[in-house]
């Protein structure tokens, strides 16, 4: 079988090494040959993968270039651990498995570790020269870069072909990549379901429920909209008790207590917690809010967890959420989150038979849709339509190398008429309006 050269952060603390460890060892159960590339900037500290290839080998990478290697890169907004993938990837093209549709933080990792002062240009360049840089005024930075300058745009070309974990997300990819845009949901295996056995499975505090935001705390997840939505019902003030599990900054930590304090609702702020206590937290949750706004993943490890654990799940209807079947969670409006939030929270507290069944039937679907397997399957479909399309994707690719050459003054007679050439081959195939700005 042809070699798989999986390039992926390797580090234990990055979960997509983790995602990636359990789709390399399913990729070799089906007798696919993998070659695992570290793509980890700096210490890695400890691994998951005993052997793997670093990116800085280049010459061990051309040979596998050159052997018919596909490579596959996991491409995620975090420098530290995807840096590697932007210094090899245009040199070995391949396949990008797209884990975020924001990456600015990625880019902006990039453009410093090369020392450029060039960051407001690049972005004028790519965005226009109106693109509202100024943040000086700007009260959400994440919602404002997630709107005006992304970055998907500067790194989806760099990919031949795209494999995304949500329809949202391919939407978006479509017009920037030559080859298929395949959507694959993202596989998941929840450590609540390994957790301890003797999890506090109560759902109440006295004649509380319990609702729930799991993950790092950051105003994309809506969490003062959440208290906005308890605090509008004396019901729900009276009979809901917000748990917050994860990892907050102390400004905002004390600016959602404030909040809470003053609208009257009752708040917990539980930080930072360890495996086992996510666990019993998830377990003693009624309703989990899984919101999201803007959109900056591809998919959600939290929306998985939630599912596989029968909970009702609040999500906002927008990116890898509107992906569930509208039956299997209670989705909230974007643009009128407070009033859905509180209608989802009623629901659950008079109707827990309706919630117990929407809990259980959701489980049973997530169980199918993130497994390793189904996963995999895609994977394999996506590299046969990849294959299907190899004379489309070699004359681009060699277009865009053309292009380069020629944008930076070296417009050589030959260079000129193989450009010309290429570019009536590929009119020839009909591909030509699928291709995003190089």
């Amino acid at each position: 079988m042809p070699l798989i050269v999986w390039v992926t952060p390797v580090s234990k603390k990055s979960a997509i090494a983790q995602f990636s460890q359990m789709i390399v060892d399913e990729l070799v159960r089906r007798d696919q040959n993998v070659v695992v590339v570290s793509s980890d900037i700096g210490d890695i500290g400890e691994s998951l993968f005993g052997d793997c290839v670093h990116y800085g080998d280049f010459e061990t990478l051309r040979a596998l270039s050159d052997s018919g290697a596909t490579f596959i890169y996991n491409v995620g907004n975090n420098y530290g651990y995807h840096g590697g993938v932007i210094e090899i990837c245009e040199q070995f093209p391949g396949v990008g498995v797209f884990h975020d549709v924001y990456y600015y933080d990625l880019f902006y990792g990039w453009i410093r570790s090369l020392s450029l002062d060039a960051h407001d240009e690049f972005l004028a360049d790519m965005y226009g020269a109106s693109v509202p840089l100024d943040l000086r005024l700007v009260e959400d930075v994440l919602a404002h870069r997630a709107e005006h300058f992304p970055m998907l745009e500067w790194v989806a070309p760099k990919f031949s072909s795209i494999i995304t974990h949500s329809r949202f997300a391919a939407d978006r990819m479509n017009g920037l990549v030559l080859g298929p845009v395949s959507f694959v949901p993202l596989a998941y295996k929840a450590p609540i379901q390994t957790a301890v056995a003797d999890v506090d499975e109560k759902s109440c505090v006295g004649d509380k429920m319990i609702v729930s935001t799991f993950g790092d705390a950051n105003s994309n997840k809506r969490i003062e909209s959440v208290i906005h939505g308890i605090s509008s019902s004396d019901t729900l003030k009276r009979r809901v008790q917000y748990n917050l599990v994860g990892s907050i900054s102390d400004s905002y930590k004390n600016k959602l207590i404030d909040l809470a304090a003053d609208l009257g609702v009752d708040l917990n702020v539980m930080g930072r917690v360890s495996s086992d206590d996510y666990a019993r937290h998830m377990n003693a949750t009624a309703v989990v809010c899984c919101l999201r706004y803007p959109p900056t993943e591809s998919a959600s490890a939290t929306l998985v967890e939630s599912l596989l654990s029968e909970k009702l799940t609040l999500v906002t209807d927008i990116g890898c959420y509107s992906d569930v079947p509208d039956d299997l969670v209670v989705k909230v409006s974007w643009d009128d989150e407070v009033r859905g939030l509180a209608y989802g929270m009623r629901l659950a507290l008079d109707n827990p038979e309706f919630a117990g069944v929407t809990g259980r039937n959701a489980r049973k679907w997530a169980e199918q849709t993130y497994s390793v397997d189904t996963y995999v399957d895609g994977v394999e479909a996506h590299l046969g339509a990849r294959s299907a399309r190899h004379e489309d994707l070699v004359i681009w690719q060699r277009t865009r190398d053309l292009l380069k050459v020629i944008c930076v003054g070296d417009r050589d007679e030959e260079s000129l008429s193989l450009l010309v050439e290429n570019i009536r081959n590929f009119e020839i195939l009909g591909a030509s309006s699928s291709v995003g700005a190089a």
